[in-house]
């Protein structure tokens, strides 16, 4: 399966990669890139009336011979049920790859959560400190009135009294 995906693929996207599941991915998306679906209906018999779906054999040819059968000017016709083999193949890579964004997603979710747990923390840290700070400015504000009182009792007992 994996070979008849590779045969169409350039092969300098599959000699550039570094590893062979990159290689099966990007070759895989370059298949699914190359699909382009058609509607068409037969021209003639029952089936004429319906929209049918699917691709221009000459086309898919060039991507995926394998799936394609008949030669140059005869009449071409796909073999869907091996198409579906290699799309469910396409499918599955692509699901690999959506879990694996979908764990990258969460694990930065969790550093995200975890960052801001810490910043929470040291504001509350932080609330602490200022609020200590304040009661102790007011603390100082305090003695400091006290001090002025007392020094204000000092002067005036030390003030001489005219008559």
């Amino acid at each position: 399966l994996y070979k008849t995906i590779t045969e169409g693929a350039p092969q300098a996207a599959v000699s550039r990669q570094g590893t062979k599941a990159m290689e099966r991915k990007n070759d895989v998306g370059w298949v699914l890139r190359q699909l382009r679906p058609v509607s068409f209906q037969f021209r003639s018999g029952p089936e004429g009336k319906y929209s049918r779906y699917g691709f221009v054999a000459q086309e898919l040819q060039q991507v995926l011979p394998a799936v394609v059968r008949g030669q140059g000017e005869q009449h071409l016709s796909v073999v869907y049920q091996d198409l579906i083999a290699l799309l469910t193949l396409a499918s599955q890579m692509l699901q690999d790859t959506v879990h694996k964004q979908e764990d990258k997603i969460n694990k930065l979710e969790r550093l995200l959560q975890q960052g801001q747990l810490q910043q929470q923390q040291q504001m509350v840290v932080l609330e602490k400190m200022l609020q200590q700070q304040g009661e102790e400015l007011q603390r100082v504000r305090q003695l400091q009135h006290q001090q002025d009182q007392r020094h204000q009792r000092q002067l005036q007992q030390q003030q001489p009294v005219f008559f």
